[in-house]
């Protein structure tokens, strides 16, 4: 399980890009990345969760809820070394 992007913003300068997290060695069994959002405006909200550059789930939910959830990764999508998670909102404009 990962648990590091507390405090991560994106969709403001400055705040966005891809986080990254070291790995020693590919973990064993099954490898999980939770996630949790909670939206700073009203309306909709969707966001693609990528590790490593390969979509690895969406996260929808509304306004200024707290959303939470579990992605399985495949373990030959890690790497040993830097591994990186980046966040996209969907249907945000581009800065």
């Amino acid at each position: 399980m990962i648990q590091f992007l507390r405090g991560y913003g994106f969709g403001h300068p400055g705040k966005s890009g891809p986080k990254g997290f070291p790995l020693a060695s590919s973990p064993p069994g099954n490898a999980f990345l939770d996630v949790s959002l909670q939206g700073v405006s009203a309306g909709s909200h969707q966001v693609k969760i990528k590790v490593n550059g390969v979509a690895v789930g969406t996260m929808a939910f509304e306004g200024q809820a707290l959303k939470a959830e579990r992605f399985p990764l495949v373990q030959s999508g890690l790497v040993e070394g830097n591994n990186t998670v980046t966040l996209v909102g969907e249907g945000l404009p581009r800065m």
